[in-house]
This record gives C-alpha cells, sequence and structure tokens, in this order.
C-alpha cells in the first residue's frame, strides 16, 4: 500500500464511482488482476465507500439559523465590573508592599544560598563538571518584585484602564 501512488487511489475511487469509461474499466481490470496491493488497496476503499454510501446525510431544521440569532440576541451582554480588576491589582500592590518591605528591612541583603552540583552522582561514569553557584536573595526579590509590577502594569491597562476608556468612548465623553 505504500507504494501505491494517489494517482492509482484517484482510479480506484473513480472506478467506485463509475466515472471510468468502458475502455479504462477494461484497463483497469486488467492491473487489477496483476497486482495483489492495488487488490487490497481496492477492497480497502470498497469497504469505505460501502459504509460512506449507507450513512444518511443529515441536514439542520428550517428553522435552524432563526433559532440560533433569536438566541444569540438573547444573551446577556458582559457589562464593565471594575471590581474584579481591582480586587486583582490590590493583590498584587500588597504583594509587591511585602517585597519591598522585605529589601528595605536589609534582612535579604545577607542571604545567599550556596547550591552545590558537584554533590549530584551522574551515572555512567560521566564525570561531574557541573560548577556550584549562589543565589543572592536580595537579586532574586528585586527580579519577583520587578515582574510583579509589570503584571500589574498590564492588568491595569488591560482590565481596568482599557475597558473604562472604552465605555466612556462609547457614552462619547
Amino acid at each position: 500500500m505504500d507504494n501505491l501512488s494517489t494517482t492509482s487511489d484517484d482510479k480506484l475511487l473513480d472506478f467506485l464511482d463509475g466515472n471510468l469509461t468502458q475502455s479504462e474499466i477494461e484497463t483497469f481490470k486488467s492491473d487489477l488482476a496483476n497486482s495483489s496491493p492495488l487488490q487490497r488497496r481496492l477492497e480497502e476503499l470498497r469497504i469505505i465507500h460501502e459504509s460512506l454510501q449507507s450513512q444518511k446525510l443529515e441536514s439542520p431544521s428550517a428553522n435552524f439559523t432563526e433559532r440560533v440569532l433569536r438566541n444569540i440576541s438573547q444573551l446577556p451582554v458582559a457589562s464593565f465590573n471594575p471590581w474584579r480588576g481591582v480586587f486583582i491589582l490590590l493583590g498584587i500592590a500588597i504583594a509587591t508592599g511585602l517585597g519591598l518591605y522585605v529589601l528595605s528591612s536589609g534582612s535579604a541583603d545577607s542571604l545567599s544560598v550556596p547550591i552545590n552540583l558537584q554533590s549530584f552522582e551522574i551515572p555512567g561514569g560521566i564525570k561531574n563538571t557541573l560548577p556550584s553557584f549562589s543565589i543572592n536573595m536580595r537579586t532574586l526579590t528585586n527580579t519577583i518584585l520587578f515582574a510583579n509590577t509589570a503584571i500589574a502594569f498590564l492588568i491595569l491597562d488591560r482590565i481596568i484602564l482599557r475597558p473604562l476608556f472604552r465605555s466612556r468612548n462609547a457614552l462619547n465623553y
């Protein structure tokens, strides 16, 4: 089946559909008698062809489009609710405030977490050449606070300001 081309599949499907002329049918039958892969493929396509012909084509009811459009017009329109965004923004502001408190108190300045990758054994006798390093907690806290502030600005823009300006623009202020 792998060596059969799409043109032979097209020829097989035309044969099953009855779209071949009499001379093409005779040529095709002689080719079919000489090729067992072609016979197997014809049988596969015949099974598929018969199962597809036995299926009844379903059609929607006469008023399907009208019902869909009527139901769409009945759906409630989501109104602008700034409180959801305000609560998310408030949570981010609290997290940022706590992070700034930790930074200003200086408790993260002296913390450094050493990570020794030499202690991990690699199976198979491979030499471990991974370097050891330490994580400075002040740098980590600054990075998290920067990302937190960037997310807060995105939320302020997307969830609060953009819908607010859209609704004001719709009211022609």
